[in-house]
Parts: C-alpha cells; sequence; structure tokens
C-alpha cells in the first residue's frame, strides 16, 4: 500500500498558501490523479483493490488535516483546517481521462512528475486539475 501521508503532507508543506481553500484544490487533485492512475494499471486492478487504495488516500488527507489542526492549536493562529469532505466514489468513476495511457506503473508516478497535479501550485476554484 502506498504511504500517501508522505505524499499529501509534503505537498501541502509545498503550498504557496496554505490555506483551506488552496489545500481543498490539492486533494481534489490528488484523488483525480490517484483514480486516473489506478485505472491505468494493466492488467487493471479490481474494484476492490482500488477502493483499498482510495480509503487510504481519504484517511491520509483527514490525517494531515487532523496534523494541521493540531498544529494551530498549539502555534500562532493560521488558516483554519478544513476537513475535507470524503470524495464520492461515483464522482470519481464517472470521470474518465485520456492521461491513463500515459502513467506509469509507479503508485507514486503522479507525484513524482514535474508537472503533477499534487505539485502545480493550485488556482481556487479550479478542482477539475487542469
Amino acid at each position: 500500500m502506498t504511504n500517501y501521508h508522505t505524499v499529501i503532507a509534503q505537498a501541502v508543506e509545498s503550498l504557496d498558501q496554505n490555506t483551506s481553500s488552496t489545500r481543498r484544490v490539492l486533494y481534489e487533485r490528488a484523488r483525480t490523479a490517484q483514480v486516473t492512475h489506478l485505472r491505468a494499471i494493466h492488467p487493471p486492478l479490481t474494484e476492490s483493490a482500488i477502493a483499498k487504495e482510495r480509503l487510504s488516500l481519504e484517511s491520509a488527507i483527514r490525517q494531515v488535516e487532523a496534523d494541521i489542526a493540531g498544529k494551530s492549536e498549539t502555534g500562532p493562529r493560521g488558516s483554519k483546517p478544513d476537513l475535507a469532505q470524503p470524495h464520492t466514489a461515483a464522482a470519481s468513476l464517472n470521470s474518465k481521462h485520456s492521461e491513463r495511457a500515459t502513467l506509469r506503473d509507479d503508485p507514486l508516478a503522479f507525484a513524482e512528475s514535474g508537472t503533477s497535479p499534487l505539485t502545480r501550485q493550485p488556482v481556487p476554484g479550479d478542482c477539475a486539475g487542469g
């Protein structure tokens, strides 16, 4: 299983503006990139394997937000954490992207690329990932 917590925490740390809004955009991009990558793997993963990975990402997002909440309670006042709403499976399953064929079989491929949706600075209101 991929360690999404490390990837998400590093992506949040690299944000120019670490606000609840920019984090929400980042998390949505991570979800989109993850589903795109998982659906591109050949031989195809089972639906249960995809669901397990998606739940792992959601857990990492919740943990990062909890970490931020803990820091804001003990440190200087910053933006309040926004426990991002859990992403619905139906929304992701309905979105198909042509990028699938270009992704590698590495679970962290979307985070390693210089043009990664995780490392690109989010634009508020842009939840589509590009």
